[in-house]
């Protein structure tokens, strides 16, 4: 739900990925008086020895286990896998998920549909102790076979508790808690309620306190167990005599908080008006206790999946994440996919001083916090007393409804949402006492008990509606306010339809990467969301992105259209209607064109731009298999569009100075010869066409003559005089991997580079 614009178009209590020799280190020595991830490479921080996988679901593979052992599984090659990496259990996370059950579907914020997967298929692989430092050989073994959808590391998560000022024990503390008003959420207390039922909160985090004399009377309860037997599972969901709740850290009923963040968090979300203490953001609703991190405040993704499964399977509306990683976990998304189905979630944006978008320039390397980055998640960051952000706080420098930054794993983009009070925070710890703490860890929580009570006192149908009201206030009384929702026009992207001649009579799809052929006629098709109300009779019309762009690169063929149809509040929709254009056979290969589409509609007095480039390619064309000797010239460059194959008795001659592009994932496979012999001044350039996604290399069964070439990927370049030996391969399918057969390179070997 979060918008982004396309130009052309945990998890920590804060966590992230370093090697596991090289744990992670929270620390409250620091100005801020905050724990803060380790700025180490921390998205490589990870449980040893532990594996997610998930396989596909049209390649079912049945897992043999004997009292939680694991046996052998059904398709040889993922068995193969498995025993190498001696495999010693294969957990079902999702072990009430049933395979075929019709899988749901629910409307973003930001007009995309998230839908839930079939995760019947979700394991975690638990190897044993000799292989227990081997996870990533296990995870790219696993990742190639046909069987597996993907594999991943469990990765770690930490809290995001904040250091301790003061302590308020046994006082009447309300007039101390200034974010109740400061976010508005004591103005909906008098407001009429219309929703009855008291929502429930699921605290994902290091358990709660069940006793403390202010959440006591609101700790959820498990009515399925009030009057069962002791030590039974009396209403079959798998967990005994879970009366309050479910602790996957010690894998008991027994409730506790070893840690004091979780309790702190539910305090702040729903502690009781009782008299006592302090008073929650909504102090009628549930807490439902999910212990999921450990008391030293780290955790991994596979421990918050069956949290997250436990939470939805009994009726928390919404969930509440003080936790995060910089890990983008597959399996994590697609838990949430499936929990976002039923219920809110809310999580912390963390306490680094981080930007969430990685292309951004900042002093703090910028890096997205999962899960509060994912579109479908409310990302909270932390202000202070005065509105400022916070100085500890992670934050989103695009708004709320825009995100300037969409990656293949999420192609919806990437942002934080809300800012709510998260400093000089009172509410509860273990033991009856009370805590000032600081944090976007405590920001989550107010925003989570605040949506909780709006929606008793305000009727919504939709979830993105819900997301609409709080995305275009300031806090929680704003948006039970707001009535009027106006159109507000997006360009989303722009899909494509390309012909080489006007004259034919169909059109083929392009890849909507944004590159287009000189010489074509391309036909744009506007993807365009209302982020509030309905807009009708939208108009649109396409011009020069730029007053300084040269007009004659692209002939407008077609500049005024209608979109075609009705988008509803939220509403997204491809236009019905084409604007054409045909780019000039001249053009120069690599040459971006700025482009703008202005959008107008009934329900709005405003002009809306959007603004896109389309990046020329005025290259040969290479794919499929090469039948006779071929020889590339610098005077042209190529791009590999597909898999080219070079058959044994083939020679393919590459000339010094030439320039060859790749596709993502695609590459050279030869069982023949390549003759690449190039000069330290004419170097022969194999490149990604776009080194973001890289490409997958060069394979040969032959010897690859002596040549002087450049590698370009998105982590930098390679130079060197390498020989290419049987079955040696060099790629980017990583970004930056270099494979070969180090045996045969030697110094007298290496030309005009410094090893």
């Amino acid at each position: 739900m979060k918008n982004y614009k396309s130009f052309f178009c945990l998890l920590l209590l804060l966590s992230a990925m370093a090697m596991p020799m090289s744990a992670q280190v929270v620390s409250n020595d620091n100005e801020d008086e905050v724990n803060k991830v380790d700025k180490r490479m921390t998205e490589h921080d990870y449980v040893a020895g532990q594996v997610l996988v998930k396989f596909k679901d049209q390649n079912r593979v049945n897992i043999r286990r004997a009292k939680g052992k694991f046996l052998s599984a059904d398709h040889s090659a993922v068995n193969d896998v498995l025993q190498k990496y001696g495999t010693e259990e294969m957990e079902q996370l999702l072990p009430c998920e049933k395979a075929g059950r019709p899988l749901r579907k629910a409307k973003a914020f930001n007009g995309t549909t998230i839908a839930e997967k079939d995760l019947s298929q979700l394991y975690c692989v638990k190897m044993s102790e000799e292989h227990s430092m081997e996870v990533r050989q296990l995870v790219d073994e696993l990742k190639v076979l046909d069987e597996v959808e993907f594999a991943e590391p469990n990765y770690r998560v930490y809290i995001m508790d904040e250091g301790i000022c003061d302590d308020y024990s046994n006082n009447p503390l309300t007039s101390n808690q200034w974010y109740l008003s400061a976010y508005g959420v004591n103005q909906l207390w008098t407001k009429p309620i219309i929703n009855a039922q008291r929502p429930v909160i699921a605290i994902l985090d290091t358990g709660v306190d069940i006793t403390h004399p202010d959440l006591v009377d609101n700790i959820w309860t498990n009515e399925h167990e009030t009057n069962g037997e002791e030590g039974y599972d009396n209403d079959n969901n798998g967990f005994k005599n879970d009366l309050h709740g479910w602790d996957f850290i010690n894998q008991t009923s027994n409730i506790h908080d070893f840690n004091m963040h979780g309790t702190h968090v539910a305090g702040i979300a729903a502690a009781s008006n009782n008299g006592l203490g302090i008073i929650g953001a909504n102090p009628l609703a549930y807490i439902m206790p999910v212990t999921v991190m450990q008391s030293d405040g780290t955790g991994d993704v596979a421990t918050i999946i069956r949290g997250i499964d436990y939470a939805i399977a009994n009726g928390a509306t919404v969930l509440n994440f003080s936790l995060g990683t910089y890990a983008n976990s597959s399996a994590l998304r697609q838990a949430l996919e499936r929990a976002y189905q039923s219920a809110v979630i809310v999580a912390a944006a963390g306490n680094d001083g981080r930007c969430v978008y990685s292309s951004h320039k900042h002093i703090i390397t910028p890096k997205p916090m999962f899960p509060a980055a994912y579109s479908f998640v409310l990302g909270v960051q932390a202000i202070t007393q005065n509105g400022s952000l916070a100085g500890f706080s992670n934050y989103d420098d695009n708004g709320p409804n825009y995100s300037s930054e969409f990656t293949f794993s999420d192609p919806d983009g990437v942002n934080y949402e809300l800012k709510a009070p998260g400093v000089n925070m009172l509410s509860t710890v273990p033991g009856g006492n009370y805590k000032v703490l600081n944090g976007t860890s405590m920001a989550a929580p107010l925003v989570a008990g605040a949506i909780s009570a709006l929606k008793m006192v305000k009727e919504y149908n939709s979830q993105e509606i819900l997301w609409g009201d709080l995305l275009h206030t300031d806090n929680i009384a704003q948006a039970y306010n707001m009535s009027q929702r106006p159109a507000e026009l997006d360009l989303m992207r722009i899909m494509y339809r390309e012909r080489k001649e006007l004259s034919e009579e169909t059109e083929e799809d392009y890849n909507g990467d944004g590159r287009i052929d000189a010489g074509e006629t391309v036909s744009l098709y506007p993807v365009i969301r209302t982020t509030f109300g309905e807009a009708s009779n939208i108009k649109m019309h396409l011009e020069m992105g730029d007053e300084y762009e040269d007009p004659n690169v692209v002939e407008i063929l077609t500049g005024e259209v209608d979109f075609g149809m009705h988008l509803d509040a939220y509403g997204k929709g491809v236009s019905v209607n084409p604007l054409q254009l045909k780019v000039a056979d001249n053009v120069a290969n690599g040459r971006h064109i700025k482009m703008k589409v202005v959008i107008t509609c009934d329900e709005s007095d405003v002009t809306y731009e959007g603004h896109f480039t389309m990046v020329v390619d005025n290259m040969i064309k290479l794919s499929g298999m090469i039948t006779e000797d071929m020889t590339l010239t610098a005077d042209h460059e190529y791009l590999v569009t597909s898999n080219l194959a070079i058959p044994s008795g083939v020679t393919l001659t590459i000339e010094p100075g030439t320039r060859i592009k790749f596709n993502y994932y695609t590459g050279i496979a030869s069982e023949g010869k390549i003759i690449a012999e190039g000069t330290p001044q004419k170097k022969i350039e194999f490149l990604a066409n776009n080194p973001s996604l890289g490409w997958s290399g060069i394979k040969s069964n032959d010897t690859f003559k002596y040549c002087i070439w450049e590698y370009t990927g998105s982590m930098g370049t390679l130079e060197g005089q390498i020989p290419f030996s049987e079955n040696s391969i060099f790629n980017n399918s990583l970004g930056s991997r270099f494979i070969s057969n180090l045996n045969r390179i030697s110094k007298s070997n290496i030309i005009n580079h410094d090893w």
